[in-house]
């Protein structure tokens, strides 16, 4: 249903990405997906883990300031349309969508996170698994 979404704020600099993944793949923490926002003179890397504990710890050791929200992971066929099947579901059901971006797999279905508020968590849940979209994976807060 829901993952677990790590964000991590950051310089915008050389190498800033550099520095945030590299405890990351000294402790063999795998990143699944990765967004990047530009704000300016600072930067919000919001990150999907293999290991959220692991990787939220190895970051707080590196002395990154992170913070987690639960998103959604939902599995739409990699085929024209589907994203906006989803979108429609989700704007019928009255549910605003924040942001959105890619996992990486080589299926041929496309997994996006997708960020709502707390509040529309479940809701969103229901009405796409209503219209017939699967998640990745059942993964509540840490």
């Amino acid at each position: 249903m829901s993952v677990i979404e790590l964000t991590v704020r950051s310089h915008d600099r050389i190498g800033e990405l550099a520095r945030i993944t590299e405890p990351l793949a000294r402790a063999k923490v795998n990143i699944r997906g990765i967004a990047i926002v530009d704000r300016g003179d600072d930067s919000q890397v919001r990150l999907i883990l293999d290991n959220f504990v692991k990787g939220r710890q190895v970051l707080a050791d590196s002395g990154f300031q992170c913070t987690s929200a639960e998103v959604l992971a939902v599995e739409i066929e990699n085929a024209p349309g589907e994203l906006n099947r989803l979108a429609k579901c989700l704007a019928d059901a009255q549910i605003n969508i924040k942001y959105t971006y890619p996992l990486h797999d080589r299926t041929p279905l496309c997994v996006l996170v997708i960020g709502v508020t707390e509040q529309e968590l479940d809701p969103a849940i229901q009405s796409l698994e209503k219209q017939g979209f699967s998640f990745l994976l059942e993964h509540g807060p840490e």
